[in-house]
C-alpha cells in the first residue's frame, strides 16, 4: 500500500486528476516486487526502481515519489517530494476547551527506544520529573543497559517505577495493554498516536517534549556525528503525530524529529513557527544524538525554573499562529504544489 493510499477519500480524485493532467505516475503504481516501503528505501532500491523503469520504458522523470519523510533531497530522475499524510489526518484527533496549563512540561517517552531514554534519564538526574506529566510504558532491561551510557540510580529507578502509564492524569504501573482499549494498539504493544487518551495530558501541560520514532540511534554511535549515524543507523527525517498533537492544543513544543540536524527548517518550510524567539533552540542543530538530547536538558531545566503562567504568555501567540496553519492550510493542495515546484524548476533548468 502507498501512501497515497492514505490520502483521505474525499480528497483522493484532486489528486488523481492532477497526476492525470501532468502525466505522472505514483511509484506503488509501477513498483516491482522485492522492493521495501519507501520509509526504509536506500540506494539499492532505488536503483532497482531506475532499472524496472528502464526496462518497462517508463520515463523515471515523471514518477513521484511521495514521502512522508522530510528530507527529500535523493539524487536520482523521480520526483521526491513530502507528502504531509498526517497533517491531512487531523481530524482523526479531537481537542479539548482552552484552559490554562497547570504544569511545565510533558514528556510521553512511550515505548522504550535509546534516545527516549537517555533524555528521561536526563530529565531524572535534573529532578524535573517532579514538573513533568511523564510516561514510558515498557521496562528497561537493567542488566544489558549498565554497561552503556545509562547510569545506576536511573537504572534502578526504571525497575521501580516502569511501566508507567496515564490515563486522564491519572497514574498506572501497568503495561499499557493492560490498562487501555485494546482499540488503541499496534501489534499488541505500540499505542496509535491517533488515539484521543492524552487530550488532557496536552491542555494541563506548558511544554511538550517530543521524541519521534525515527529519531532512535544506538549506543555504539550515541556520541557520534550524524555522518556516522547516516552510515550506522540510515538519517531519516521522520515526524508523526506526536509532533501535531501540541500543534493541535496550541501548545509550544521542544521536538527531536529523526536523525540528524536542521529539523527546524522542515517544520517552517510547512509554514509553523518555532520557539527560537522565546528560548535557545540549537539542540536542533547539535551535531551529534547525545549532544543534542543534552541540550534538551539542559533547555527543559532553564524553563522549570520560569513560572508556568509566563511560559503560557510568552508563547500563546506562536501557538496561535500554529494552530491556524494546521487547520486552515490545504494539505492536499500545499503537496500538489510541492510536485508542481519540482516540475517548474526542471523545465527552467533543461
Amino acid at each position: 500500500m502507498g501512501i497515497l493510499d492514505l490520502i483521505p477519500l474525499d480528497y483522493k480524485h484532486k489528486v488523481t486528476n492532477f497526476f492525470a493532467q501532468n502525466n505522472l505516475l505514483d511509484v506503488y503504481n509501477i513498483m516491482p516486487a522485492g522492493i521495501r516501503s519507501s520509509e526504509e528505501w536506500c540506494k539499492e532500491d532505488l536503483d532497482k526502481l531506475l532499472d524496472h523503469c528502464k526496462s518497462n520504458s517508463i520515463d523515471p522523470t515523471r514518477v513521484v515519489i511521495s514521502e512522508s519523510i522530510l528530507s527529500t533531497s535523493s539524487h536520482t530522475p523521480f520526483i521526491h517530494v513530502h507528502c504531509p499524510i498526517n497533517l491531512m489526518t487531523i481530524d482523526e484527533l479531537d481537542t479539548l476547551p482552552e484552559q490554562l496549563p497547570t504544569t511545565h512540561f510533558n514528556y510521553l517517552a512511550g515505548n522504550y527506544h535509546y534516545d527516549r531514554f537517555m533524555l528521561l534519564q536526563g530529565l531524572y538526574q535534573k529532578d524535573i520529573l517532579k514538573c513533568m506529566h511523564w510516561s514510558a510504558y515498557r521496562k528497561i532491561n537493567t542488566d544489558i543497559h549498565r554497561n552503556n551510557h545509562f547510569e545506576n540510580n536511573f537504572l534502578d529507578f526504571c525497575k521501580s517505577n516502569l511501566p508507567r502509564t496515564m490515563i486522564n492524569l491519572d497514574v498506572h504501573n501497568k503495561f499499557p495493554e493492560d490498562v487501555l482499549d485494546p482499540s488503541q494498539y499496534r501489534n499488541d504493544s505500540f499505542i496509535v498516536d491517533a488515539n484521543n487518551v492524552d487530550a488532557e495530558i496536552f491542555k494541563s501541560s506548558a511544554i511538550t517534549i517530543t521524541v519521534d520514532t525515527l529519531s532512535n540511534t544506538l549506543p555504539s554511535i550515541y556520541d557520534s556525528d550524524w555522518h556516522t549515524v547516516e552510515e550506522k543507523a540510515n538519517l531519516t527525517m521522520f515526524y508523526t503525530k506526536k509532533i501535531i498533537k501540541p500543534i493541535l492544543h496550541k501548545r509550544p513544543f521542544i521536538t527531536c524529529i529523526g536523525k540528524g540536524k536542521g529539523a527546524d527548517k522542515y517544520l517552517k518550510d510547512m509554514g509553523f513557527k518555532t520557539f527560537d524567539n522565546v528560548w535557545d533552540e540549537s539542540y536542533f542543530n547539535a551535531n551529534t544524538p547525545k549532544e543534542r538530547v543534552d541540550s534538551i536538558v539542559e533547555l527543559c531545566y532553564n524553563l522549570s525554573k520560569l513560572n508556568v503562567n509566563e511560559i503560557y504568555e510568552d508563547t500563546k501567540d506562536i501557538c496561535e499562529y500554529n494552530y491556524k496553519i494546521l487547520i486552515e492550510t490545504d494539505w492536499i493542495e500545499w503537496y500538489l504544489n510541492q510536485i508542481q515546484t519540482v516540475l517548474h524548476i526542471r523545465q527552467a533548468t533543461t
